[in-house]
């Protein structure tokens, strides 16, 4: 609003404002329309569901604003829309704090905002996030835990995948599925796994295991000396009687597979490992796999979470015979319960991992002999 008052005067600012408060106004399920700023207001609706019926009308309005007027300007919106529950009744404050949050989250992304949780941690963690600069190591509150990956025809631990943690002040444990895509859209992912491989060669050292890390596809992609690092520390010694496993998404794969293929082939020369990450979620078929030297195929989790049991079953068979083809080895990702477990011994499965298998711990707590 102050750009359209400097540049066309303060007569086309209020008529705008006016334009859209009728708008705003047309619909008669609101309690209120109220003014927070000169660009920003303020609607209290009756219901989660005529809350977002009304957010898709009023985004419908104004983009016929947009095309029925003559104005010498153009109404760029954004929408944020939070679920007030009764505790927040009596907190004005808390609620303007909501909204604001999901308002800053869509302005951002362009689309309309229902606000809930997560959110609210996404707003924490970009604020923290983009205050980090490429020579910065990882903010207070990371740690990295590893979870046991078993054999299953011995149910003995064949090795470890490390896991990066963040224990965000005020929200406590966070998600990497929240935190690396918005580590990733502000250019510092590759902090995270840089420090990520120094603390999968600490483990590997101390128990003389194979260990798995995820790598983003943005660093492996865009950072030529992450994985120049990745050789010069294996053929250094630094993993010491362990190794590395690199595990990539499906995602990865499929949008880059001949960049990610030579990336493959270079570290395994070294003795590098590599897995396809989350297989099954995506859409990697037979021919891309082809073009990769795959160790192991990691079936996504939630394949053993299927409808029925004998979907469940089709698609481990998929996977063992695609897995076959490719002289890899399958990891079912996931295992929960004795049930799981039976079926992925029947099938012929090679390893599992998942809590029935083995909780994530931090490298001080698990109960296995080191290399000390």
């Amino acid at each position: 609003m102050p750009n359209i008052n400097a540049e066309f005067g303060p007569d086309m600012g209020d008529r705008v404002i006016n334009e859209v408060r009728k708008l705003l106004l047309e619909f008669d399920y609101h309690r209120a329309v109220g003014v927070v700023s000169p660009s920003i207001y303020a609607c209290l609706t009756l219901s989660t569901t005529v809350a977002k019926d009304y957010l898709g009308k009023l985004e419908d309005a104004l983009a016929r604003i947009n095309k029925e007027t003559h104005w010498p300007v153009r109404i760029e919106f954004s929408i944020g829309l939070a679920m007030v529950s009764a505790a927040d009744k009596e907190d004005i404050e808390k609620v303007i704090l909501k909204t604001n949050k999901a308002l800053s989250v869509s302005s951002r992304s362009g689309k309309s905002t229902v606000y809930h949780d997560e959110i609210a941690v996404q707003y924490e963690v970009r604020k923290l996030l983009s205050k980090l600069s490429m020579t910065d190591t990882v903010p207070p509150g990371f740690s990295w835990v590893l979870q046991p990956v078993v054999e299953l025809s011995t149910l003995e631990v064949g090795g470890y995948e490390s896991l990066v943690r963040w224990n965000v002040p005020d929200f406590g444990l966070v998600s990497p599925e929240i935190f690396i895509p918005v580590a990733e859209e502000l250019g510092v992912v590759q902090i995270i796994d840089y420090w990520a491989l120094k603390q999968s060669a600490v483990a590997a050292t101390e128990l003389g295991l194979l260990v798995g890390i995820n790598a983003s596809a943005v660093t492996l992609e865009s950072d030529e000396n992450f994985v120049n690092e990745i050789v010069e520390m294996v053929e250094s010694g630094q993993y010491g009687t362990g190794g590395l496993v690199l595990e990539l998404t499906e995602t990865a794969v499929i949008e880059n597979v001949q960049e990610v293929a030579k990336t493959c082939i270079r570290l395994r020369e070294v003795g590098v490992q590599i897995a396809i990450d989350d297989f099954g979620r995506g859409e990697t078929n037979l021919n891309v796999l082809s073009h990769l030297p795959v160790d192991y195929l990691k079936m996504d989790k939630g394949l053993l979470r299927l409808a029925t049991p004998q979907a469940v079953e089709s698609m481990m068979k998929i996977g063992l015979e695609m897995a076959s083809m490719l002289n890899a080895r399958v990891v079912c990702e996931g295992i929960e319960t004795q049930e799981d477990l039976e079926l992925c011994q029947r099938l012929g499965v090679h390893f599992g991992q998942g809590w029935r298998l083995g909780m994530p711990q931090a490298l001080e707590d698990l109960d296995v002999p080191t290399n000390e």
